[in-house]
């Protein structure tokens, strides 16, 4: 029974329900599960990207949504700057071109927007250290259930949006921290 209300809620927040704050309600609409009736102008640069890659059909479709996610966290969040590992995908560097204006970061510690995917152990203490800086957020593909708990530990402020393997972090002084189970799209 548990399971089922978890994945109710899960539901319920991903389209907005039960979120109080107009912020988190905003990233919800915007950037977790936005209106399909719409589309970002960069999405086609990404999918160009991806053929051009030739990826496996599973590998592509699985880049293709993180690609879109990201490109809309960089259109809705504004990062000066971002840092991607250096194994991430050609589709990814043309979702932060195509996001905003923004530059991809050398050195992850000089970023306003990190994005990891499969995170280790190792990785925690930066992620920690990264978003405890107000108007800093991580975006993590691969991430465990336990990683929302970890950072909720640090964070004095902000939102937290967590599914079952994206998590989506922004420290922002000016809100108590909330954290919400979502789909992402």
């Amino acid at each position: 029974m548990s399971r089922f209300i978890k994945q109710l809620n899960r539901w319920r927040h991903s389209r907005g329900f039960g979120v109080h704050s107009p912020y988190a309600y905003h990233l919800v609409c915007e950037i977790v599960r936005p209106d399909p009736r719409y589309g970002y102008y960069g999405y086609r640069d990404i999918e160009r990207a991806i053929l051009e890659a030739r990826m496996s059909s599973s590998e592509e479709s699985r880049c293709i949504r993180r690609a879109c996610l990201l490109l809309r966290c960089v259109a809705n969040l504004h990062p000066a700057s971002v840092w991607l590992p250096s194994s991430s995908a050609p589709c990814m560097s043309v979702a932060v071109a195509k996001g905003g204006n923004c530059q991809l970061s050398v050195k992850p510690e000089e970023c306003e927007l990190m994005v990891l995917s499969e995170p280790g152990v190792e990785d925690i203490d930066s992620m920690k250290r990264h978003i405890v800086t107000h108007g800093h957020s991580l975006l993590v593909f691969g991430a465990g259930v336990g990683l929302a708990t970890e950072l909720g530990k640090v964070m004095k402020d902000g939102v937290i949006f967590y599914g079952l393997s994206t998590l989506l972090a922004v420290s922002r002084s000016d809100m108590p921290l909330v954290t919400h189970a979502v789909n992402f799209s």
